[in-house]
């Protein structure tokens, strides 16, 4: 005859109640299962559609383990069925009789019985299980509130209301109110309710109403009413009503009633009545009847915030917007990506007059036949000793074509004809703005501070009582760009 195992759970004294939905009485029934020996349950009913009438069980452990009783008190019971009578109900089965070979409170001694008798259960989503291996790319495997922990590029599952941990690399899935962590560069997963958690370069999805949290470049991504949260660069995603958070320089997306916040230089979309809500640089977009809140500076130093509301006339619905000193602008996207165009950034003074009295433009072409007076450095690269500096000093973003720029040594080009295409007194409003046109500046060395030498050794020489290096070096030195601030 063949056998099957089967766990069981029960009150601490031993008792159940058997809920019968077949016989005419709607009854129910109190059984009394023994700590060890054989059993039989007089009123089972085979009706395959009906949990009731039988004993309900778990086939080599796995099954719907919201089905268990995980009181802390609770017996756990390992039976052994003839495998002709049991009856399959859903991922449960339930029987009419058997044999108690281990009982215990303990659900982990009932486990590491079960797969002592059947080894290949070692391998299956076993509710409750608690297994570990560190072995590198290794796959651990555990059902409904179980514990799933695997090491280096390893694999972790786990069933509803399971955890499931993996190291570096690693994958860990989990359903229904489930928690998945992986570490740097892993995949976590878990769906309604859970919550995902991977480090830097990581994934975590969870489903609706989930939590999603990843490091570091990482991506994260919720459903409805989900909270996704990444670091810095990162891309946090989540459907309606849910609230999206990045760090600096990440995407926030979320669906319509939905929240999302980005750090500095960030992005941030909502849809309809949405709230999108960027640091300093950053852009937005909201649908309609949403709300746009951007952080911005006037000085270089403190923060303030205004908030827009997207009427669809004013401020249009799904349309990127900037601020600058607390205006809002359209995104300009004209010179974004184009082959053959060049960016440079250049100085003026604050009426944006420069060299022999050359009047630039806040915005729009330029162009002049003196090589000398449009200059400027190329991807904001070179020394600054070449830009005009100072109070109130003018900063201007050019896209020059490519094949019209000429190097003049130290970084610093000339160009005849070009156009300007972002103005700003706030030098790192006009960073930003290069960045996002050309996100490969992010990772160069845009303007290089003057030499050290040139601010330290500078002999004291007084001229009609006048300390003229103190003179020189207050009105070419002391205002140079503030340089690139990480």
């Amino acid at each position: 005859m063949s056998i099957s195992y089967v766990i069981c759970t029960c009150n601490a004294d031993f008792t159940s109640t058997i809920y019968d939905c077949t016989f005419t009485s709607e009854s129910d029934y109190n059984f009394n299962w023994p700590a060890l020996g054989k059993f039989h349950f007089s009123h089972f009913n085979a009706n395959k559609n009906k949990y009731g009438a039988g004993l309900l069980g778990f086939l080599n452990g796995c099954g719907n383990g919201a089905l268990a009783s995980w009181a802390d008190d609770a017996q756990w019971l390992l039976v052994a069925v003839p495998t002709n009578t049991i009856i399959e109900v859903g991922v449960n089965v339930k029987f009419p009789k058997g044999e108690v070979i281990f009982s215990s409170q303990d659900r982990f001694a009932v486990i590491a019985e079960l797969e002592r008798l059947n080894p290949e259960t070692r391998h299956m989503p076993v509710i409750g299980a608690y297994r570990v291996s560190m072995l590198k790319g290794a796959n651990v495997l555990t059902g409904d509130f179980g514990t799933s922990t695997s090491g280096n590029e390893g694999t972790s599952t786990s069933g509803n209301d399971g955890t499931s941990v993996s190291g570096r690399k690693g994958s860990s899935t989990s359903r229904d109110n489930g928690i998945s962590t992986t570490g740097d560069g892993g995949i976590s997963i878990s769906k309604h309710n859970g919550k995902s958690t991977s480090g830097d370069g990581g994934t975590s999805i969870s489903g609706n109403y989930g939590t999603s949290i990843s490091g570091d470049n990482g991506k994260s991504t919720s459903g409805e009413l989900g909270n996704s949260t990444s670091g810095d660069y990162g891309v946090s995603t989540s459907g309606d009503r849910g609230t999206s958070t990045s760090g600096d320089h990440g995407t926030s997306i979320s669906g319509e009633l939905g929240n999302s916040i980005s750090g500095d230089r960030g992005t941030s979309i909502s849809g309809s009545h949405g709230t999108s809500t960027v640091g300093l640089y950053g852009k937005a977009k909201s649908g309609l009847n949403g709300n746009l809140v951007f952080f911005y500076t006037e000085d270089g130093e403190t923060k303030r915030c205004n908030s827009f509301f997207v009427d669809g006339i004013n401020v249009k619905a799904d349309t990127f917007y900037l601020c600058y000193n607390g205006e809002l602008r359209e995104e300009d996207t004209r010179f974004r990506g184009l082959s053959g165009i060049s960016y440079v950034i250049s100085t003026c003074n604050s009426d944006f007059t420069s060299h022999n009295g050359f009047l630039w433009p806040a915005l729009g072409k330029v162009e002049c036949a003196d090589f000398e007076t449009l200059r400027g450095l190329l991807n904001g690269c070179g020394e600054v000793i070449s830009l005009c500096r100072g109070p109130g000093t003018q900063w201007l973003l050019v896209a020059v074509p490519s094949d019209a720029i000429v190097d003049s040594g130290g970084g610093s080009v000339t160009f005849p004809r070009g156009e300007v295409i972002f103005s700003s007194q706030d030098q790192f409003a006009v960073l930003a703005e290069l960045e996002r046109l050309n996100p490969e500046t992010r990772d160069m060395l845009v303007m290089k501070p003057p030499p050290p030498p040139l601010l330290l050794k500078v002999k004291k020489q007084v001229v009609d009582g006048e300390d003229i290096n103190a003179k020189y070096i207050n009105s070419k030195w002391v205002n140079c760009f503030p340089w690139r601030r990480k």
